[in-house]
């Protein structure tokens, strides 16, 4: 009897031993466990914080660049458009009617005045005042030809500069604008063109006339609707 105690003794003492082994065992397993995760979720957490915060910094960067590039196309689309309409206008004025000074009161020191004004080169103003007491029509006509002759560089240079404007900031403009503008020099360009060649002719020929005509109501055409599509852009409800 006294070893059967025992025996259940022993018995009780490992069963007792190993449950409280067991214990241990799962709460240690428990506790890596909790700890595994626990790290995971610690990692996946500045993971996201991570990339929380690149698609912040993304998304303020993309809001400053449309920013700038919407500043920039508000300052753009005036700009190109006072070009083209100052070159429209230095081209159409050089046809049809003028005021010109008839100089019948001008004497030889007003009309060398007159022509250092208009920044005629000093030999050419030496030469021609040297005729006007010898011809005097003959001086006002040479007067006459330069006046032209410097219209028509005026008008050159006023549509080299909305080209060379509209080169250097298409960029910044919308396809349709940027398109737009270069039709509508295009057109103001062939018009340059005709006024040139009719110039050298005193009585120019009709269809040349008939395509000027065409051109003018084009060209004022266009313009509006440039007009119309810049401030559809710049309109605070244009995103595109």
């Amino acid at each position: 009897m006294q070893v059967f105690l025992q025996v259940l003794g022993y018995f009780t003492s490992v069963t007792v031993v190993s449950g409280i082994i067991l214990f241990f065992i799962r709460v240690l397993i428990k506790d890596k466990i909790n700890n595994y995760f626990s790290k995971k979720l610690e990692d996946h957490k500045h993971d996201l914080l991570l990339i929380a915060e690149q698609t912040r910094f993304d998304y303020q960067r993309k809001i400053q660049d449309f920013g700038l590039y919407t500043n920039k196309r508000h300052e753009t689309y005036p700009e190109v458009y006072k070009y083209v309409l100052i070159a429209h206008g230095k081209i159409i004025s050089l046809r049809g009617f003028k005021t010109m000074l008839s100089f019948q009161d001008y004497n030889r020191d007003d009309i060398q005045k007159y022509m250092e004004e208009m920044k005629i080169p000093s030999g050419k103003v030496i030469e021609i005042a040297g005729l006007w007491d010898i011809d005097k029509n003959r001086a006002v006509q040479e007067i006459r030809d330069y006046e032209k002759l410097k219209s028509f560089q005026e008008a050159n240079n006023a549509f080299n500069e909305a080209r060379n404007y509209l080169y250097l900031n298409e960029l910044y403009m919308s396809y349709d604008v940027a398109e737009a503008v270069s039709n509508v020099l295009g057109k103001i360009e062939t018009l340059l063109s005709n006024y040139e060649y009719l110039s050298n002719y005193e009585y120019p020929d009709d269809i040349t006339r008939k395509e000027n005509r065409s051109l003018l109501e084009d060209i004022d055409k266009k313009l509006k609707e440039i007009k119309e599509k810049m401030r559809k852009e710049l309109s605070i409800s244009y995103y595109a």
